[in-house]
This record gives structure tokens, sequence and C-alpha cells, in this order.
């Protein structure tokens, strides 16, 4: 049966476009198209996709189901070219890995889907199994793509990369320089501080966890997504690099305007990835050995609103509530 979707997204600045084509039973065969250009193709979503009802061709070849719980998918347009009968494929938090290892967000588990059976990653993901068998590392399994599902595509506006995630106890949750309530504030923390007070006037706050940026469309993003405890480094050049990469180039290529804010010289290396159509911020790294060469005094976070404005983008609130 061939059964073709068009589905826009209709809000943030994500300019891309789902066609989904030659639908059977368990598989859905899909390019993404942006600006009328087709940019990727593949299986759509995951290694295992639920059939609600009856798993009988019969009961399958039918209407889709796309049901999408984050993204409001709008302008639904269906095209049957064979006799529907009453399927059901729910497309919503499918497990596209294995290991048991899943985002959380609908529009990242669809552009990652490819990227996340390929070999690099299933032995990335191998790796880190060993690791966390043999000893501890961070952040938990189950915070690992914070960022992303904080953050969803579609609701970008801003991207922030740090590097590797911190490596002591109960610090790292997932997105990049934050730390949970109740955790000491690292230095490079209370370096941004500083210069979140200098810059805007904000007092700093009582805690360091930045998920009121990461809500508002920061995407906080570390280039290397674990770390072994009390190692720093310790997972550099084991996968998550290629993977991250991936991320910044999807970004890259489906917003229209985003504000990469890159500290330090590796994140600087990123430069390559993004196109001249978003704006870049950049200077030396919070890190208490950098911070005096150049972050201080760099007033990142208004020139980060000034961008937005001047894109017809709602800046961010940088304070961070109690």
């Amino acid at each position: 049966m061939l059964t073709q979707f068009k589905i826009r997204y209709p809000q943030g600045n994500l300019i891309s476009e789902l066609v989904a084509i030659d639908c059977d039973t368990y598989i859905i065969k899909a390019s993404i198209v942006v600006n009328g250009i087709t940019i990727a193709t593949g299986m759509a979503g995951a290694e295992t996709i639920e059939v609600a009802e009856e798993r009988s061709k019969e009961r399958a070849k039918a209407l889709l189901d796309l049901n999408t719980s984050t993204s409001n998918l709008a302008e639904t347009k269906t095209k049957k070219m064979s006799e529907p009968t009453e399927p059901k494929i729910n497309l919503t938090e499918q497990k596209i890995s294995s290991n048991n290892y899943l985002i959380k967000s609908e529009s990242w588990n669809f552009v990652l889907a490819e990227e996340m059976k390929k070999d690099y990653f299933v032995k990335l993901l191998e790796f880190i199994e060993r690791e966390g068998q043999e000893t501890k590392i961070f952040p938990p399994k189950e915070e690992i793509f914070t960022a992303l599902e904080i953050t969803p595509l579609e609701k970008i506006k801003v991207v922030i990369l740090g590097q590797d995630p911190y490596h002591g106890v109960g610090q790292a949750h997932g997105l990049s320089f934050s730390v949970k309530k109740g955790v000491s504030i690292p230095r490079s923390l209370e370096n941004i501080f500083k210069e979140l007070a200098s810059d805007l006037n904000i007092k700093p706050p009582n805690h360091g966890n930045l998920t009121h940026w990461a809500t508002q469309g920061v995407l906080m993003l570390n280039t290397v997504l674990t770390v072994r405890a009390h190692k720093a480094n310790s997972h550099k050049n084991k996968g998550w690099e290629i993977f991250t990469d991936r991320v910044i180039e999807i970004v890259n290529e489906q917003t229209s305007h985003v504000v990469f804010v890159l500290w330090g010289k590796e994140a600087q290396k990123k430069i390559k990835l993004i196109d001249d159509k978003h704006t870049i911020i950049k200077s030396p790294h919070p890190s208490p050995f950098s911070a005096k060469y150049g972050f201080f005094g760099s007033r990142p976070f208004s020139k980060i609103n000034s961008a937005l404005q001047q894109a017809k983008q709602e800046p961010i609130d940088w304070t961070l509530p109690a």
C-alpha cells in the first residue's frame, strides 16, 4: 500500500516538512524536505513501531494514527491510494536504539533515528554499558539526553555548547554547565552568573539548575554526553562528538535562525558546521583558567537577546527561579 503524508511544523522557527510514503505493516519510509529540497531520507523513527490493534496486514494496511503529543503538527494531508481498513500505528516515544536508550522527544526521535542505528553509535552504547557495569558514569542513563528532551528541535532559539559533563558525584544531569538544586555551584557556572550580573544586572541565584533556560528554547548541549566518575574527558573520542556534530548540523539545517554561543576553542571548532543565516557569539571559556582573558565583559546574554529580537524572536528570560 502507498500512503502519502505532508506534515508541516507551524511553530517555533522549524521550517521542515515531513513527507512519508510507502507505508506497510511495520515500516514507514520517509524523507525530510526543507524549502522544497530533500535533505534526509530513511526509516521514520524506530526499530519497533507499535501496531495498536491486530498485528495483521489486513488491519495495518490503512490510515496511520500520527499522534504527536509534543510537536503539535498541523496541516496534515493524507492521500490514500488503496482501500483503508482501520489501523493504528503510534509513533510517539519509540525505542530507537538498543540497550533501552530512548530520547523522549518526538522531533529528535525522528531526525536522529538513522544516526542512532549507525555502527559507531551502537558501539558507543555498548561502551557506555560496559563502563556502567565496571564503574560509575555521569550523568545517569535516564538523564543522558536531557538537553534534547527539554528543548525539542522545533523550539530551539539558542544553543550554548559545553564540552564534558561534570564528573563529580551528583553534578551532571544532562544540561551543559548546569547542576541540580542543592549541588554546589561549579566555578565555571559561578563565572557565568558573574557575567550575567554584570551584563543584565541579574542577581546570581542560589542554585545552578539551568532548566528554566532550556525550557525557553536554549539547547544546553555538551559535545560529549557522558563521563567516568572523577575522570575528566574519559569518554572523549568514543563517538559522542560524531553524534553531537550531527545534532548541530540538524539545528543548522532545519531552523531559520538560532544564536550559537561558543565559549572556548573546542566549541569554536564547530563554526564550520554553522551557516551564516545564524548568529554566532564566541569568547573564551568561563573556566577559572580562562574567564579573565575575555569571557568577563563579553556580555553574551544581552547579545543573545538582541540577536533574537532582530530576528523577531522572543528574548530569553535569564533569571532563574529559586
